[in-house]
C-alpha cells in the first residue's frame, strides 16, 4: 500500500500595514537591468547608423506590403479581441486547428450578417 503524501499545515500570510506596499519586497528595476547592475544592450541599430535612413528602409520595406497586412492583422486581433485566441483551449495541433477553424467560421457567419443586413 502506498503511504500518504505529507501535507503541511494552513498558514495564513500576515497582515501588511499598507496594501501598496509589499513586506520584504525589493525596488522594482528596469527589466534591462540584470542583478549585477550592468545593463543589458537589447538592441544596438536595425540597420544603418543613421535614425533617418534606418526609417527609409523600413518605409521601403512596408511600403508594397503595408495595405495587404492591416487588413490580414485586423482580423486576427479580432479573434485575439472577440473570439477567445489569446490562448488556445485544447493542447495539441490537430484540436488548436479546430479551434481556429471555429473562430474563422463564426467569424464568418457575423461578417455575412452585417453584409447581408447592409445589402
Amino acid at each position: 500500500m502506498m503511504a500518504k503524501p505529507e501535507t503541511r499545515p494552513f498558514r495564513p500570510t500576515p497582515a501588511r500595514s499598507s496594501p501598496t506596499a509589499p513586506t520584504g519586497a525589493r525596488p522594482l528595476r528596469p527589466p534591462s537591468v540584470p542583478r549585477g547592475g550592468t545593463p543589458r544592450i537589447v538592441a544596438t541599430h536595425l540597420w544603418g547608423q543613421d535614425e533617418a535612413e534606418t526609417l527609409a528602409r523600413l518605409d521601403a520595406w512596408n511600403a508594397p506590403i503595408h495595405r495587404i497586412r492591416g487588413r490580414v492583422e485586423k482580423v486576427f486581433g479580432t479573434w485575439k479581441r472577440s473570439y477567445g485566441l489569446r490562448r488556445m483551449r485544447w493542447v495539441g495541433l490537430a484540436k488548436a486547428t479546430l479551434q481556429v477553424h471555429l473562430t474563422a467560421i463564426a467569424y464568418n457567419i457575423r461578417r455575412v450578417l452585417g453584409i447581408v443586413a447592409a445589402a
